[in-house]
């Protein structure tokens, strides 16, 4: 989609220039109707630009929301959590954070998103 709107903004400012040689007064209307359809698919295109950053951090907070969540459980500092009294309770939160953020990283990038 962004290659087709940079075809179209640059045939759009293809013709800007053809009409600007010509110096009769019909032209001057068409010059600003095509001045206007160039800046709209500029802005366009700077939309399309944000809305990529937009999305690629969105996904970086959601894959480190998850260990900031997992942090602040732990962070209360609960009396009885049974998984504090496993020998392997600390390992095991550890290795489910990383792959709750690599799954989520995995989709994220095959969604385009990263």
């Amino acid at each position: 989609m962004l290659t087709a709107l940079l075809r179209y903004h640059s045939f759009k400012m293809s013709g800007i220039i053809n009409c600007a040689t010509y110096s009769d007064g019909r032209r001057v209307a068409n010059i600003q109707i095509e001045e206007t359809t160039a800046l709209e698919a500029n802005f366009s295109l700077i939309s399309i630009s944000q809305n990529e950053v937009q999305k690629r951090f969105a996904g970086w907070a959601a894959i480190i929301a998850v260990p900031t969540m997992i942090a602040g459980i732990y962070g209360m500092n609960f009396k009885f959590m049974p998984e504090l009294d496993w020998a392997y309770g600390y390992p095991v939160v550890v290795a489910f954070t990383v792959m709750v953020c690599g799954m989520m990283y995995g989709v994220f990038k095959r969604s385009g998103w990263l």
